[in-house]
């Protein structure tokens, strides 16, 4: 079932009202923060199982939009953390002849 973009935003709507008031974030919450990815895609999943269209538009597309940029930071981070390790592999000066 395809929404269109208003239905969209009510259903989006109707479920974070839902969401705040039965608390069904908490456990999403509870698995992102134990690291545990299998819980949330589940979770994730489960909850737009009726929605499928609603899903591609919050989840997928917002995923495929995201790639580029974090693409970008792993590189960063990769970058940066191979100067550190390059860094520390440098030997110490040698004072003792100070």
């Amino acid at each position: 079932m395809d929404l269109s973009d208003r239905e969209s935003e009510a259903l989006l709507l109707i479920l974070f009202i839902s969401a705040a008031h039965e608390g069904p974030g908490v456990n999403m919450i509870s698995a992102w923060r134990r690291g545990d990815s299998e819980t949330l895609h589940r979770a994730l999943r489960e909850s737009f199982q009726d929605f499928p269209s609603l899903a591609r538009r919050l989840i997928d597309v917002r995923n495929q939009n995201w790639l580029p940029k974090s693409t970008a930071i792993f590189a960063a981070a990769k970058h940066i953390l191979s100067s550190s390790v390059q860094a520390t592999s440098v030997d110490p000066p040698d004072f003792s002849h100070c």
